[in-house]
């Protein structure tokens, strides 16, 4: 958005969000897919925990209690489906076991910060997890990097656990694994984090902008402007943004369904994130 009035900026962001928040809402009920329930609930979580504000201002009340009631049905449906998924894992291949215990996880780590509701690890669990794990190492940067954190949260003893340090990934995960930096070191919002990694992110720029990784450039500019960062760099990744958007949705080359969706659940919190930390928001 080149040379506007940073006034007629903020209205245009305003009026994407509230168009993308809405396109959201009103195809919800098109989403069943667990992994991409999974992605929802989190997406939920961390931008009614830190921007209720923002969303109230942008969708009104009634809105807002939509987002409410679909994180609570989520939630509900989710246990439901992880705990019959869990029970059936002895059936199932190595990639599809992976998968399945990686939302599991997740999900027990989201209702520990949420409700304070502690994860009941039996041995034979842990031990089928570590066989799981382990069978899977290395293939996924991203992957490896979540599961450990979510293990080392629900206090899950992971044999000879990865060191993120001293694994090279794809530069795509690697890329996740900084973009993902402020999120775990805050537990999701829930608490206050003193660090930051925006050299790091900042490198990551032009890779992601000239790759045409438009989840990637949402989150970079989502965790830059968490840190409140606002160099050059900035511009080109929210001109890239702007460029992408379309009547509700940020079209990015993206072929697989859940890869889209989590590209507009990552532009939206972005651009949430942009309007909370510039104080721009009308009162």
């Amino acid at each position: 958005m080149t040379l506007q009035p940073v006034d007629e900026i903020i209205h245009v962001i305003k009026q994407r969000l509230a168009s993308g928040l809405r396109h959201y809402i009103d195809r919800t009920s098109l989403i069943h897919d667990p992994e991409h329930q999974f992605d929802e609930l989190f997406f939920l979580h961390v931008i009614l925990t830190r921007y209720s504000r923002e969303l109230n201002d942008l969708l009104l009340p009634k809105g807002l209690d939509q987002l409410k009631l679909r994180r609570n049905a989520l939630e509900i449906m989710l246990k439901k489906d992880m705990d019959d998924k869990v029970s059936e894992l002895h059936q199932l291949g190595i990639y599809d076991r992976s998968q399945i215990l990686f939302s599991y996880l997740g999900l027990q780590y989201y209702r520990k910060i949420v409700s304070e509701v502690e994860f009941d690890i039996s041995p034979k669990f842990e031990a089928e997890l570590n066989r799981v794990i382990h069978k899977v190492k290395g293939y996924s940067l991203i992957y490896d990097y979540m599961v450990n954190f979510f293990c080392e949260k629900l206090g899950i003893d992971v044999k000879q656990p990865l060191s993120v340090q001293n694994i090279i990934g794809s530069r795509v995960d690697e890329i996740y694994v900084n973009t993902h930096f402020f999120l775990v070191e805050s537990d999701y919002f829930t608490k206050e984090i003193r660090t930051n990694n925006i050299d790091s992110l900042i490198q990551d720029c032009e890779y992601a902008l000239h790759s045409n990784l438009g989840d990637l450039v949402a989150e970079l500019y989502w965790g830059l402007n968490y840190f409140n960062y606002d160099g050059e760099v900035m511009h080109a990744l929210g001109e890239y943004i702007h460029q992408a958007y379309n009547n509700g949705v940020w079209n990015y080359p993206y072929a697989q369904e859940r890869q889209w969706q989590h590209s507009q659940y990552s532009t939206i919190a972005a651009l949430l994130e942009h309007l909370k930390t510039r104080c721009v928001l009308d009162g």
